[in-house]
């Protein structure tokens, strides 16, 4: 395609603040459809790079011959390619990611690699918050009908981007039906594969298609990687057959059960299948409230890092090149996590200034200021619980969800990391 538009979709807190969420893309895919496309410009200036490898917008009067597409979302991102012929139309869909701000940089990048002109960005956290109800889920990915904003998978997308016939409200399973192919790409963070169980789980009953996908593991996270080098990333395939559907409707069952046992019980099983499965399912186990600290473990490393003193808030965030190394909660949830541990009944840390935490508190240039300007310590009952001689939680309340589990103070699940045990609530 030769309109491309390469600038940064504008979303509430968006600028400067990454969200480091999980992701998944979705390489090349062919969709056939029988739809004409009347309002296609083919007279626009040829694409910069020319490559005979790459489909590319033809001036037929009967025939267009190549023409890319991508479809991404934020979590999800498909990047799509066409090769419409006037009596076969083919459309080739691709490239599914998440992060808002960052997506958006990736995406461009991909598009500037000549990998597609269309993106559509969705976001979805499932290692925050409580879970969403399945009917939710379900209409999540139907096509648009009377879904509250937010609440489709294509909501996150700028509508400029929606404007591409044949996109605008239309049902995920309803745009793979018309593939042949859809590569996902997927980081390795635990968010990214809790979406990839949840995609073949919410697909599985459609084997045409599960059949359409090539999953595609990322090593590293993509925020580690430069925009630019990302198109160049070649992962190791995997083409998902009846066993992967299988285990993934078991893994995403797990993690929306109402207790634990049934996501530990997954480490006593053969996960081979989704190579990144069984570290996400440790990672995300270790964020459960320790049995000697009453933290997970993102909180202990806040701690770490705080602990020489004088520390500014956003040293103690992950990201690239950062000293915390965590990446199962994202920019938001990491700031949320540092209020509990800083503006509650007995606090493990003295000094943040400002909060909380909020969209709000972003907006405002005096209040930013204030909290990047703090000064972070550990108090007390921070240097007890960091070295293990106190617990966090027989001080302060705790209500919050790990999947379909809510933490309470009297319902309080523990992860043993020393022996992988699981510790049911006293």
């Amino acid at each position: 395609s030769t309109n491309s538009r390469l600038s940064l979709p504008l979303r509430p807190g968006s600028p400067g603040l990454p969200r480091q969420c999980g992701s998944i893309f979705a390489h090349w895919a062919s969709v056939k459809t029988n739809r004409s496309i009347p309002s296609l410009n083919h007279n626009q200036a040829p694409m910069r790079i020319l490559n005979p490898n790459r489909p590319y917008l033809s001036s037929c009067s009967s025939l267009v011959r190549k023409l890319r597409r991508r479809l991404v979302a934020s979590d999800l991102m498909i990047e799509s390619g066409e090769d419409l012929a006037a009596s076969e139309p083919h459309i080739h869909v691709a490239r599914i990611t998440a992060r808002e701000f960052e997506t958006a940089k990736l995406a461009g990048a991909l598009e500037q690699a000549s990998l597609g002109d269309l993106v559509l960005a969705m976001n979805r956290r499932f290692v925050w918050g409580a879970p969403p109800s399945g009917a939710e889920l379900e209409a999540f990915f139907a096509p648009h009908t009377t879904q509250l904003p937010g609440l489709h998978w294509l909501d996150d997308t700028p509508a400029w981007r929606l404007d591409k016939p044949g996109v605008k409200g239309r049902g995920l399973i309803e745009l793979l039906f018309e593939c042949e192919s859809a590569e996902l790409w997927i980081e390795p963070n635990p968010n990214a594969q809790l979406l990839l169980l949840w995609l073949l789980d919410h697909c599985g009953g459609e084997r045409v298609a599960v059949s359409r996908f090539v999953i595609r593991q990322l090593d590293v996270a993509a925020g580690d990687v430069d925009p630019e080098r990302l198109a160049e990333q070649n992962p190791r395939t995997i083409n998902p057959s009846q066993g992967h559907v299988e285990l993934a409707g078991r893994a995403w069952r797990a993690y929306r059960s109402p207790t634990p046992r049934a996501w530990v019980d997954l480490l006593k099983t053969d996960l081979s299948l989704l190579p990144q499965l069984e570290q996400s399912a440790i990672g995300l186990l270790e964020e459960l409230p320790s049995v000697t600290t009453g933290l997970g473990a993102t909180e202990m490393r806040i701690l770490e890092l705080i602990a020489p003193g004088e520390v500014q808030p956003f040293e103690v965030f992950p990201g690239d090149q950062k000293r915390n190394e965590r990446r199962v909660f994202d920019y938001w949830e990491v700031g949320t996590l540092l209020d509990g541990l800083a503006r509650c009944p007995v606090p493990a840390i003295s000094g943040l200034e400002e909060g909380p935490f909020s969209l709000d508190m972003h907006v405002d240039p005096s209040r930013h200021a204030r909290y990047k300007q703090s000064r972070l310590s550990l108090t007390d009952l921070g240097k007890a619980v960091l070295a293990g001689e106190e617990d966090f939680c027989r001080h302060n309340p705790i209500s919050r969800w790990w999947g379909g589990t809510h933490l309470t103070s009297d319902r309080l699940w523990r992860w043993d990391r020393d022996s992988r045990a699981l510790l049911s609530p006293v």
